[in-house]
């Protein structure tokens, strides 16, 4: 694709089914998303790049101090992303709040706690990822209720982090409840010790049934991360919700083809 942005390649290689969802949209819009969605990657890696929590706090500030300088009309710092930022907030009129939610959301990444009860797990999903949808139906000119954007974006993100389990433990960190962990008998340090997750997957259904159910989006966005949102889900439930699963290691079957059919 000779015209893909820096931050497309990024997009291209870190989340492959964001960059899918962006190509079934206006081609016009695809360079601010893949602003968005490059931004939103390097934010949520800041947990993983750095040894200390006041180094990952000095990281996240800087992404801030850099937006803030954006909105204030300076030049973007020197950095590949916050040009292609700086045209897509330029061009569309995205909200810097929305920025500052999901920067300040991901600070608790750095605390090395898992959410105490399954509320406040869906109240992180909502937190990093409803400013995105927010910022992307801006970008697309595309509208949806608040209510919707929020199950989906919670929904959503649930549903990845429940696919990233093995991932997360082997860095000896999890986003699974307290609450739901302790109702079964397990528990991160368990699994780390002792390999004890044969109740796992138990705590995956349990999650999974807090999904909303009936979703009537106006938005191909929208529609696009629901249909996202099913594949993931009826592909974990297909393994009887093990995300330990070999068979989880490879995205649901026809993606493309399934997202497509979709909008």
């Amino acid at each position: 694709m000779p015209d893909l942005t820096y931050s497309g390649q990024i997009v291209r290689q870190q989340d492959p089914e964001m960059f899918l969802l962006s190509l079934l949209m206006p081609e016009s819009a695809r360079p601010a998303l893949w602003a968005l969605f490059a931004f939103r990657y390097e934010i949520a890696k800041t947990r993983e790049v750095v040894t200390e929590t006041s180094m990952g706090l000095i990281r996240l500030q800087w992404w801030r101090d850099g937006i803030a300088e954006i909105y204030q009309g300076r030049p973007p710092r020197q950095n590949e992303i916050l040009p292609d930022m700086a045209r897509a907030i330029a061009r569309y009129g995205l909200s810097q709040e929305d920025f500052d939610t999901v920067i300040y959301a991901h600070e608790f990444d750095l605390e090395a706690k898992s959410p105490a009860t399954l509320d406040g797990l869906r109240h992180y999903a909502d937190f990093t990822v409803s400013p995105l949808v927010r910022l992307s139906l801006k970008i697309l000119g595309q509208t949806d209720t608040p209510e919707i954007i929020k199950q989906t974006a919670q929904d959503y993100a649930c549903i990845k982090l429940l696919r990233a389990v093995p991932k997360h433990m082997a860095q000896s960190r999890s986003f699974l409840p307290d609450d739901l962990m302790s109702e079964h008998g397990i528990s991160l340090q368990k699994i780390l010790d002792f390999n004890q997750k044969e109740n796992l997957p138990d705590v995956i259904s349990q999650v999974i049934k807090t999904f909303s159910p009936h979703r009537n989006a106006q938005s191909r966005f929208v529609k696009g991360m629901q249909a996202l949102t099913d594949m993931h889900r009826h592909h974990v439930e297909r393994y009887a919700c093990d995300v330990f699963h070999a068979g989880l290691t490879q995205p649901p079957p026809f993606m493309a083809l399934r997202l497509w059919w979709a909008l």
